[in-house]
């Protein structure tokens, strides 16, 4: 973006939410909105992959038509071992999460098979509440 451009507003409707009484919204379990909107991500057909980058606090969205693309800018970003940026990689098949790991600033990805949260999908809709603070 040319410097001294501001980026390209996109309206939304945060208002009309804010302002909705409480008996607007279906109520829903965790674990099924997690599964709805976390596990259940679909890319439109133009879009190879969403790159999501979070550096310094920071985060940013890169989103490309051609995965090629992607790979170059990656491996070019990577290469660099001054890099400190997490890389989060979504496409129609998985989501991953690539980390700088160690001294030589090698890039590393989040295992698959790593649960993050353990024992997340035990705990009833309360403990869930109270886990992230809403009651």
């Amino acid at each position: 973006m040319p410097k001294g451009k501001k980026p390209k507003y996109f309206p939304n409707n945060w208002k009309a939410y804010k302002e909705s009484p409480d008996e607007f919204f279906i109520p829903i379990a965790y674990q099924d909105f997690f599964n709805w909107k976390v596990m259940g991500w679909v890319l439109p057909s133009s879009i190879a992959c969403v790159i999501r980058e979070e550096k310094d606090g920071k985060i940013s969205e890169k989103v490309y038509s051609q995965s090629h693309a992607a790979n170059n800018y990656l491996t070019k970003e990577m290469s660099d071992k001054k890099n400190t940026t997490v890389y989060t990689i979504a496409d129609d098949k998985q989501v991953q999460v690539l980390y700088p790991k160690g001294g030589s600033k090698t890039y590393k990805q989040l295992p698959m098979d790593e649960d993050i949260w353990p024992g997340l999908e035990d705990l009833t809709d309360e403990e869930l509440d109270d886990l992230f603070g809403h009651h």
